[in-house]
């Protein structure tokens, strides 16, 4: 039987478990290529670098029964179905029009009864998310609610234009009332210094048109992100009844922190606002500059987001990303070591959810990736970046360095790390002989690394080799934070590198960019819990200070005001709010203040081994696979609350 296109269904069974079901990445190649039509409308300057998973129209899915028992299935579908029978299964092939998801609905099933193909060949387990559990909740429809702001403050300035500040910096349409008789010109922004500037050639978003008014009506803007508006009128006008109308993701705050530092919570309150606002579908670059997801961003953002929102589709989609393609080549590398957040994301989604479900999704793309970076490896086991590629890009803090190109000691660190992930989840497969191949080829390039870039005399890694062949002498913080991850740094020299080696770069504190997520965590695993709050404090409280509401892509705090809104070379190009530096807050909140960690290995094993850092106590809840943990911590006493089925370990060492 086919059915034409349009959510049409056959119906038998009483509902049992009820779900849409869709070839794994599929679902964020769509909602990805629907993130760049919609950047593009928006959005002036975009550049996107790579290739991805592509969107398909065709996807296949079967179970273990005759084709007349599945055609008596109670089950929908938004595009044309056959229903064939081939080695004992029923096979439903899915073909859409290609602006919809190839999916299947079912009724009274269970997910793990069913495989999905992209090719009728290689099977694996579809994916499905439980808020899809009606036919009419379609996957690739938009998720956003509308949550109406009203105005922080309205000023009519002297030259008679109309400022708002919403205080929220957010993504949606400004509706109003205006009575008079003008044309009326408007200005956004996510700063004052930017909706103040009638220069707006070189602003991210294209103008909004003008709106005339004669006599009273009601308006709507179109979608922008912006904190601030600028109504300007060419005559009298009375402007009243102003709403930001925001599209926000649909999730709850599952985590909860609190401690008697008020500046440290006015950090971690700011970074959960940061990752909600970048919320759409994935952990989003800046949504006013491009509304896009990048691998490194994406990945960065579910550390943080996982533990305060908990949307393991959104993780998922961030992955997918990620990873390459099917059947990967170089030139698919658009930046060389971005695919690598993949296996970084994959492990940390095992490690919160406490299961293989996403790798299993995944494992055809995980072993095809890593195969690829293996056949690309020089005799020191290292990875080169080479035209034409964009290089190797560990975030936008590189005074120090490294090059783009050459052999940055950080991707292979990476690269090792991948390995070694690799192999644990073989051993989970079963795979032994593929997990004991990667495992010694994590070993092996650690050692080609020590070898190469570590300096006993400085105690850092530097930062590689230069394109030309030569040694990159320079120390930069991405290798360290990687090789504290990594362990590969020694740990006796711990105290040296956050006391005297980070502090002596010369743009540590000048330059930071959106990569600090993982080097918090690297604080975190090193003890230095102290110096990483200072560092915070300095850079993202000041932040704060200044009065911004959201995390920005990149900070310059000891520049002017001005030149911190520099991005790209245009006056405000830098992204005020972006989603992986939402993640250092409640990474710093979690792992280093709560010292909170899982061991991915131990399953439902945790570690909470706290440091006050000074402040007199910390509370917190937050959620793992199992449950709700909650710990409270004042001065030495620890009282920690976990559900059943897990097991907490407390360790007092560092209070």
């Amino acid at each position: 039987m086919a059915l034409s296109a349009g959510l049409s269904s056959c119906s038998t069974k009483p509902a049992a478990t009820d779900t849409y079901m869709w070839y794994p990445g599929q679902l964020a190649a769509y909602l990805q290529t629907r993130q760049r039509e919609e950047s593009k409308e928006r959005c002036k300057f975009v550049g996107y670098p790579g290739k991805f998973f592509p969107p398909k129209d065709v996807a296949y899915f079967r179970t273990k029964m005759s084709a007349a028992d599945a055609e008596a299935l109670d089950w929908s579908s938004p595009g044309d179905v056959t229903i064939s029978e081939k080695d004992g299964y029923a096979v439903f092939t899915v073909k859409t029009d290609g602006k919809r998801l190839p999916s299947l609905f079912v009724k009274g099933t269970k997910i793990a009864n069913w495989e999905s193909s992209f090719d009728g060949e290689t099977w694996v387990l579809p994916e499905n998310d439980p808020r899809f559990n009606t036919a009419e909740k379609y996957p690739d429809n938009r998720q956003e609610i509308t949550i109406p702001i009203k105005p922080a403050s309205v000023d009519v300035l002297e030259n008679g234009d109309i400022l708002v500040d919403f205080h929220e910096l957010e993504m949606g349409d400004v509706k109003f009332t205006a009575e008079g008789k003008a044309t009326l010109s408007f200005f956004v922004g996510e700063s004052r210094m930017e909706v103040m500037s009638d220069n707006t050639a070189r602003n991210e978003q294209f103008d909004i048109p003008t709106v005339d008014v004669d006599g009273k009506g009601s308006y709507t803007l179109p979608e922008r992100a912006l904190r601030y508006l600028r109504i300007s009128p060419d005559g009298e006008v009375k402007v009243s009844d102003v709403t930001f109308e925001t599209h926000m993701w649909p999730v709850q705050n599952l985590m909860t922190f609190e401690c008697s530092d008020e500046g440290f919570n006015a950090i971690f309150n700011q970074g959960v606002k940061t990752l909600h606002t970048s919320l759409h579908n994935f952990y989003l670059d800046g949504i006013k500059r491009d509304y896009l997801p990048w691998a490194m961003d994406a990945v960065l953002g579910t550390i943080g987001g996982d533990y305060v929102f908990g949307d393991r589709q959104v993780t998922r989609n961030g992955i997918s990303v990620a990873l390459m393609p099917p059947h990967p080549q170089t030139s698919d590398w658009g930046i060389p070591d971005y695919p690598l957040h993949a296996l970084i994301g994959l492990e940390h989604d095992y490690a919160r959810y406490g299961d293989m479900t996403t790798a299993d999704m995944f494992k055809d793309r995980i072993l095809a990736q890593m195969a690829l970076y293996e056949s690309v490896q020089d005799e020191y086991g290292f990875l080169t970046a080479e035209r034409p590629s964009s290089g190797f890009t560990p975030g936008w803090a590189r005074k120090e360095g490294p090059e783009s190109m050459g052999r940055a000691a950080y991707a292979q660190m990476m690269l090792m790390e991948n390995f070694r992930i690799t192999s644990f989840f073989c051993s989970k497969w079963g795979e032994k002989e593929l997990a004991a191949h990667y495992a010694q080829k994590a070993k092996d390039l650690g050692a080609s690394i020590m070898e190469h870039f570590w300096s006993e005399e400085k105690k850092a890694f530097i930062d590689g080799y230069k394109s030309d062949g030569s040694l990159d002498e320079r120390v930069s913080p991405h290798a360290q934070y990687w090789a504290v991850l990594s362990g590969l740094y020694p740990e006796k020299y711990y105290d040296a590198l956050y006391t005297e080696v980070l502090p002596s770069i010369p743009s540590y504190y000048k330059d930071v960019s959106y990569d600090k997520g993982y080097e918090v965590m690297a604080y975190a695993k090193a003890g230095h819990i102290m110096e990483c709050l200072v560092f915070l404090d300095r850079v993202f409280g000041d932040w704060i200070r200044q009065g911004h509401t959201r995390f920005p892509e990149n900070f310059q705090p000891e520049a002017s005001k001005e030149e911190q809104l520099v991005f790209y070379r245009r006056p405000f190009g830098l992204s005020l709010c972006h989603g992986a530096n939402g993640t250092p807050g409640v990474a710093a909140a979690l792992f280093g203040i709560i010292g909170f960690s899982n061991d991915p290995a131990k399953p439902g094993q945790y570690t909470i081994k706290p440091d006050l850092a000074g402040m007199q106590w910390a509370k917190a809840s937050f959620p793992v696979a199992e449950g709700t943990i909650s710990v409270e911590v004042n001065g030495k006493d620890v009282k920690v609350t976990s559900p059943k089925g897990c097991r907490v370990k407390i360790d007092k060492s560092r209070l």
